[in-house]
């Protein structure tokens, strides 16, 4: 009998869930941003979304990283009359850049279910408008010019990475981006025609993007 018997085997149990090692990454994203153009349809237009990101895990589920990111879009141009009639001047060509910093918490922690990693993210930064003024501003009076500048940026999140090997991962993602417009004065000099007009109001505009990230 002791000659007959079998060699021990460990027993092995199948899971579903794998350990992500490492705790850095770096990335390049791509898709589109919706217009978020105000009330007054002043501001920035939606458009086409190219940008790069850095990530680092820190403890169980809560990783930081920080992105940069070009929206490639058009802005309306309207001339406020005295009468209360806005008139539209035209369309012109606009380019809005835009920097963060993020909190993202992974659902699975520093893990994958068959592959997968759910999560959402939030934090904020700032984006500027790249182009500046346009031939069609130069025709208006300098309270009737709109100035996007600089705005304070919100975002908020959710997605799901994917790990076809230990170290590449490709990212889908669907984040809500908030900033911040300034209305010039002619038009809230025109508040009684019209209507109540915020000197500052805050559009969301919704992105969908995909990217690719290495980890090291």
């Amino acid at each position: 009998m002791a000659a007959c018997a079998g060699p021990a085997r460990a027993q092995t149990i199948p899971s579903p869930y794998r350990f992500i090692n490492p705790r850095q990454d770096v990335g390049l994203f791509a898709g589109g941003i919706q217009e978020a153009r105000g009330s007054l349809r002043l501001g920035p237009g939606g458009g086409p979304t190219l940008g790069a990101r850095y990530g680092i895990y820190l403890a169980g589920p809560m990783s930081l990283e920080a992105s940069t990111f070009l929206l490639v879009t058009d802005r309306e141009v309207y001339d406020p009359h005295p009468n209360g009639v806005i008139e539209l001047l035209g369309t012109t060509s606009t380019y809005v850049g835009g920097m963060d910093a993020l909190a993202r918490f992974a659902l699975t922690g520093r893990r994958t279910w068959r592959g997968f990693q759910p999560f959402f993210l939030t934090g904020g930064g700032f984006v500027v408008d790249l182009a500046g003024s346009s031939d069609l501003d130069a025709d208006l009076a300098t309270g009737d010019q709109f100035s996007f500048g600089t705005s304070p940026l919100g975002v908020l999140g959710a997605g799901t990475r994917w790990f076809p090997s230990e170290r590449l991962s490709l990212r889908l993602e669907a984040v809500l981006h908030l900033w911040r417009l300034s209305t010039p004065d002619s038009f809230l000099q025109l508040k009684s025609k019209l209507g109540p007009l915020e000197a500052r109001e805050w559009a969301g505009a919704v992105g969908l993007f995909g990217g690719i990230n290495f980890g090291f």
